[in-house]
Order: structure tokens, then sequence, then C-alpha cells
């Protein structure tokens, strides 16, 4: 019988999720992760795929609420709709 382990499922699911997320141009916060794919360790996530190779820029964002929040995204990643116009 195999041992699995549900949490490294569920770790490698969101690493998912939140990757496809950022290729597309979004740039997530952690509140936003959670909202949206059920993360509630963006940063441990963040880690993983960076392990993966993945180049994850941060910036400190203020939120409307006057708090300073981290906001993860890929540097050069082009938004969904966006067209890329070469000179």
């Amino acid at each position: 019988m195999k041992n699995e382990n549900e949490n490294e499922k569920y770790a490698e699911s969101q690493c998912n999720m939140i990757a496809e997320a950022l290729k597309s141009g979004r740039r997530l916060t952690a509140l936003q992760a959670w909202l949206d794919f059920g993360c509630e360790r963006m940063s441990a996530r963040i880690f993983n795929l960076r392990e993966r190779g993945m180049n994850i820029a941060t910036e400190r964002v203020k939120v409307p609420s006057g708090k300073w929040v981290v906001e993860y995204f890929i540097p050069g990643a082009m938004k969904q709709g966006e067209l890329f116009v070469q000179a």
C-alpha cells in the first residue's frame, strides 16, 4: 500500500494554479491566493515555484486600507488580452 501525503498533493495543486495565474500576467498577493486558490501559505508556494526555476519577483504595494503587502509577479509576463508589439 502506497503512503500518499494529502498535504503534498494539495500544495502541488496550489503551485500549479498559482504558476498559471502568474504566467498569464496576474499579480498576486497572499490574500488573493487565499481567496482564489485556498492557499494559506503563499510564501511557501512561491518558494516551491522558485526552486523549480520560475523567475518570480516581489513588490511592496499599498492597499486601500493603507497597509503594505507583498505582490508576486513574473517580470515581463503579458496579461491576457495584451498584444505584443515588437519595435
